[in-house]
């Protein structure tokens, strides 16, 4: 009484802001010990506080088994409790969910309402296959309650019964259907509901209810169940045409008059998806959308913006006169409305409006906050004017202009993107290149760009560095552009940058000597790169990259040498143009990883053979002081012969085949036939005989205004005024060309990328997700229903996902094997009590026990030898053995069977009469015990079984001659086993049996029970004589452990639901047992103890042990991987436990 409660645990966390992950750890702790407590309140308490600890994020899976518990109680304020927290934290995985089936079926099947609302939200939240397949009957058949709560909340739970369950959507969609007509409006709701979210994912299943949603849409003044009707309609349309223009007038007639903006906004929805063609419609919408752009709200006005751009999609035309509007709202302090106003902005771009939106983000650039913002405007104004390869762009001039500009957008992180862009056009606008390029040498002198390393910025200088080197005839001042990448601020940049400026000065030096052989270059300016070059390379030499490295080496030597030549009068420098004659072209992003492996080349293959030690290689080495380098002086290898030299030089030959960048004349192999000629000087190979794949390139995309003369005259674009333009220049903007009504000559763009040859590229990705479960709902509900489909199966057991069909059937026999028959005596009162046990499990247990029955005569036909089982044959039918005996696990998985009807009942008792006539020594409804292995002399050999009575043991022996002279059992001796065991009496052997060869004889042993709850040993011996011993005994010894005094009698689920929820089971306990064999079989042993399998579900198992004194276990086996098993116990006594741990353990050992 002095627990806390859920309110406590919230005022305690709310009064422990510094410790509380301490506090609730404690509560936690606190919530363990109660759930311990048998008092069904106190666990409720804790369960209700530990499932506001899990909204915190705490894990309470560990308390499964107790929120179980509490769900069965017979207080609804405990059920409401227990429900919630498994709503709340119960999943497919959970183990006890295996638990819970017959509960919910008894939730679902109760007189009171509310505790069948509790069952069906629960069974909604934590639905699993399984439970769909047993309880969908029940929960389709709810759907025709007389109460419209019940209706409800069963038309609810269809939903996720069809996701896990999908067999399940054919065999009740005909209710589903009837209740769209249901008298109760919430009933009504709940099932336009359902059908929506169907339908949304498989529409054309439900095209025939289009009538009934119509006539639903124009009666109902619910906006609720409008909007999803509405929402349905909008899947619907694409699918019938016909459908649309019946919807265009209702439609209409909401959007004018309704005043929910909700509903407003769905019909819009609708419109946009599934009515484009509706001219007046849309325009209508677009008005509409205006409205909630305007809105002050900041929902709404995300909402217009995000319609405004689909129907930017649809009709482009209907939303341009907007765009002022669209403009204003990136002004807006939502910096989401922002950024949905820019996607807006992006998508109405076109050759008219380009220069207008760039300028006006741009001057909004200049006047943002926020790093992050301004990033994502340089980001849209790059992407919506290099769109499908600058569609839209007319004056490249203007658009360098704007990209130099964004280069000086204060700490902008595009630095990598505004590069790609200035190398991008500069290589595919050919036309451009004389103004590109001056611009971009003007970069190379900006400190701003030099100073700020951190966001990348500097990557401007790699573009700038590129385009000045590649196309370095557009160069006036070439000596000061060198001066420029070799100035020492470029040693602080990143190697990659450095490299491709120090690569470059060797280009322009190329081009310009190209200049001075055409009479329009300058010595001087040559001499003035070349004093730069000597001066300065030094630093870049001694860089610590190695491409940096390696560039500037290779730059110095080959400047020095070439100006070393020219002191000569051996003019040198036309030849180094050939290292730049070919022109870089775009190449597609895949071209790399596309290209074909050559025919006959093995790329895991050495292409150079190894050293044949390291020993070697170091001499070599020490020999040779040209790095590595072969210059032609002679082979490098000594040992080589004539055909490894052939074999590398094919080897070399087919590299250089199919390297496409490799500009050697065509020499050997296939390169001599007639169809190619071959060249001496590279100088003279024609463009089109280079040896590179053959790509298709398509016809340029010609971007100008030679469409100028169909545009109307009176839509051209008034020039900007003389203020205008220096109001443009003041600010740094740039200012468009004024000859745009002019017919500009086209402009030629490179559209096409390069690549290998036969090559496309990949296909789009299928973005269908094959673990959608809408998938398996695609079901053609107008298709006629088999009798079969009508009702839903309901199988009499389940049978575990974790074992296959070989292994069930091995469970099967090993259990028959164990089935054998013994005898015993069974007085009229025990037949009596086995009589009415049967009639109180009902059919469940007789069908189980008919199945094991079954297999009787297979188990008997599979020989044992005798010193390991011991069978009476010969016995009289009354002396035999009989105990109910449980199914095999995999049977016992299952949940209760179809009720029959009492006319069935009655056929079956007439067919068990019948099979009592023709076989009377046969059990009607269960298999005999099987024996045990006892004890095994030079004479005689012994074995026993063990049957449970009411506070009674009855331990049977049986004795077999084992020699072929006579053997004469004399008595039988047992000791008193201990104060809680004592022998009752004795049967079968008060006076002298002669056994002859092979012959048996059985004596019972009937022991009464004090306390099953702790294991004794029986010992005992059996006296005989033979015709050579006269004094003859054989002792023997028995562990009656408490399994042994288990009734061994089948219990069904619902039994074992009730043990659990009485409170009678107070001592508990978790136990972590090894097991190497597989879990099934694991389970299969801890059954054989005397264990009645309750259920087995995937990689769990429940089981039930009820002993002859009334005391009960009841425990969960659980698979924990890594050959382990957990099995939590519950039971009346703690002693009870512990003596079954320590049988389990020696179980599972074996």
């Amino acid at each position: 009484m002095f627990e806390k409660n859920l309110s406590d645990l919230i005022r305690g966390i709310r009064a422990h802001p510094d410790d509380e992950t301490k506090y609730i750890s404690n509560c936690m702790d606190e919530c363990r010990k109660e759930l311990k407590n048998p008092d069904l309140d106190v666990k409720a308490n804790a369960i209700a506080k530990l499932t506001y600890l899990q909204m915190l994020g705490f894990d309470i899976s560990w308390a499964s088994f107790q929120i179980v518990e509490v769900m069965t109680s017979k207080k609804f304020l405990h059920k409401r409790i227990g429900y919630l927290a498994a709503a709340q934290s119960f999943h497919e995985d959970t183990d006890v969910l295996m638990l819970t089936t017959n509960m919910l079926k008894k939730g679902l099947t109760s007189q009171n309402m509310y505790e069948v609302g509790l069952a069906l939200n629960g069974l909604s939240n934590f639905m699993t296959p399984d439970l769909a397949r047993d309880l969908g009957n029940d929960v389709i058949t709810l759907m025709t309650s007389v109460r419209p709560y019940v209706r409800k909340k069963a038309t609810l739970c269809t939903y996720p019964l069809f996701l896990k369950y999908p067999e399940a959507l054919r065999a009740a969609f005909p209710r589903l259907k009837d209740k769209l007509e249901d008298s109760d409006p919430a009933v009504q709701s709940a099932a336009v509901s359902v059908i929506c979210e169907l339908a949304r994912k498989n529409p054309k299943n439900y095209l025939s209810l289009a009538p009934t949603f119509f006539k639903i849409l124009n009666s109902s003044q619910n906006n609720w169940m409008r909007i999803k009707i509405i929402k349905l309609f909008a899947a619907l349309c694409p699918l019938e045409p016909r459908l649309a223009k019946k919807l265009a007038d209702p439609l209409t007639d909401l959007i004018n008059s309704t005043p929910a903006m909700s509903l407003l906004y769905e019909c819009i929805q609708t419109v946009l998806s599934g009515m484009p063609e509706h001219v007046s419609t849309l325009q209508l919408c677009v008005q509409k959308l205006r409205i909630f752009i305007e809105d002050h709200d900041q929902n709404l006005k995300y909402l217009g913006l995000q319609a405004m751009a689909q129907v930017l999609k649809i009709q482009p035309k209907a939303v341009l006169p907007h765009r002022d509007l669209i403009i204003e709202c990136l002004d807006d302090r939502d910096e989401s409305i922002r950024l949905r106003a820019l996607d807006l902005l992006a998508g109405m771009v076109n050759k008219k409006t380009l220069v207008d939106i760039v300028r006006r983000l741009l001057v909004h650039l200049e006047n943002s906050d926020g790093a992050s913002y301004r990033d994502e405007v340089v980001s849209k104004i790059v992407d919506m004017s290099a769109q499908n390869h600058y569609q839209f762009v007319v004056d490249f001039k203007w658009y360098v202009q704007v990209l130099i500009q964004l280069t000086r957008v204060e700490n902008t992180r595009h630095g990598r993107l505004l590069a790609t862009q200035l190398m991008d056009v500069a290589i595919r606008v050919k036309s451009i290149r004389d103004f590109a390029v001056p611009a971009l040498a003007g970069l190379l002198q900006e400190s701003r760009l030099f100073s700020s390393t951190i966001n990348g910025i500097n990557e401007v200088l790699y573009a700038s560095a590129f385009v000045v080197g590649e196309y370095a005839e557009h160069l006036t001042d070439e000596a000061a552009v060198v001066e420029a990448l070799l100035q020492p601020r470029v040693a602080s940049l990143p190697a990659h940058i450095q490299a491709v400026c120090v690569h470059n000065t060797l280009k322009i030096y190329a081009r310009l000597t190209e200049k001075i052989q055409k009479g329009e270059g300058s010595v001087d300016s040559l001499n003035a790169i070349v004093n730069v070059i000597t001066s300065r390379i030094p630093l870049f030499v001694q860089s610590g990259d190695l491409e940096v490295q390696e560039r500037a080496v290779f730059v110095g030597e080959m400047v020095g040498f070439l100006a070393a030549q020219r002191e000569k009068g051996e003019a040198l420098d036309h030849e180094l143009l050939q290292l730049f004659a070919e022109e870089l072209n775009p190449v597609a992003p895949k071209a790399q990883r596309k290209v074909p492996v050559p025919e006959g080349l093995d790329l895991d293959e050495w292409i150079n053979t190894p050293p044949a030690s390291d020993d070697e290689a170091d001499t070599k080495d020490d020999d040779d002081l040209d790095f590595g380098l072969d210059f032609g002086f002679g082979p490098r290898y000594e040992d080589e012969d004539e055909e490894t030299r052939n074999r590398k030089r094919q080897e070399r030959l087919a590299m250089q085949q199919a390297n496409p960048y490799h500009l050697g004349g065509a020499t050997g192999g296939e390169r001599h036939s007639p169809e190619k000629a071959t060249f001496q000087d590279v100088s003279d190979i024609p463009v089109e005989q280079i040896p590179i794949d053959h790509i298709e390139v398509q016809t340029p995309l010609y971007v100008g205004l030679d469409v100028a003369p169909t545009m109307p005259k009176k839509k051209k674009k008034k020039k900007l005024s003389k203020k205008e333009k220096k109001a443009l220049k003041k600010k740094g903007l740039p200012v468009p060309s004024d000859s745009e009504s002019e017919p500009e000559p086209s402009i030629e763009i490179q559209a096409t990328e390069e690549m290998p040859d036969g090559v496309a590229d990949s296909d789009p990705d299928d973005n269908n997700d094959v673990d959608d479960p809408h998938r398996a709902l695609d079901i053609d509900l107008d298709a006629p229903m088999d009798a079969s489909e009508m009702v839903l199966p309901t199988p009499s057991h389940h049978v575990s996902k974790g074992l296959s069909a070989e292994e069930l059937a091995s469970l099967e026999r090993q259990r028959a094997r164990e089935a054998r028959k013994a005898k015993k005596k069974a007085d009229k009162d025990g037949k009596k009590k086995k009589k009415k046990k049967s009639k109180e499990h009902g059919e469940h247990h007789t069908h189980q026990h008919e199945h094991v029955h079954e297999h009787e005569h297979e188990a008997e036909a599979e020989a044992e030898p005798a010193n390991v089982e011991i069978v009476t044959e010969d016995a009289e039918p009354e002396a035999v053995v009989e105990v109910a005996a449980e199914p095999p696990v995999a049977e016992a998985a299952a949940g209760e069977t179809k009720k029959k009807s009492k006319k069935d009942k009655k056929d079956k008792k007439d067919k068990k009469k019948k099979k009592h006539k023709h076989h009377d020594s046969e059990a009607p409804s269960s298999p005999s015990l099987a024996l045990r292995p006892l004890v095994k002399g030079d004479h005689l050999a012994s074995a026993y079984a063990i049957s449970g009575l009411d506070k009674q043991v009855q331990v049977t022996f049986v004795f077999q001659n084992i020699v072929e002279t006579e053997v004469t059992l004399k008595s039988l001796h047992i000791d008193e086993p201990a104060s809680s065991v004592k022998v009752a009496s004795q049967e079968g052997l008060n006076e002298p049996q002669t056994l002859g060869m092979s012959t048996q004889h059985k004596a019972v042993v009937t022991l009464s029970v004090e306390d099953a709850t702790k294991p004794v040993t029986l010992t005992g011996k059996v006296e005989y004589a033979t015709a050579d011993t006269a004094d003859g005994e054989l002792a023997f010894e028995i562990a009656l452990g408490c399994s042994t005094f288990f009734k061994r009698e089948a219990c069904s689920t619902d039994r074992f639901t009730e043990q659990l929820s009485s409170g009678s089971l107070s001592a508990s306990k978790s136990e972590v047992f090894s097991c190497s064999a597989p879990f099934a079989q694991g389970v299969h042993a801890i059954h054989s103890l005397g264990f009645a399998g309750v259920e087995f579900v995937d990689q769990a198992a429940s089981l039930f042990g009820e002993s002859v004194n009334g005391d009960v276990v009841c425990i969960l086996a659980k698979d924990k991987g890594e050959q382990s098993i957990s099995i939590d116990f519950k039971a009346s006594a703690e002693s009870l436990i512990d003596g079954l741990v320590s049988e389990i353990r020696a179980a599972l050992a074996k």
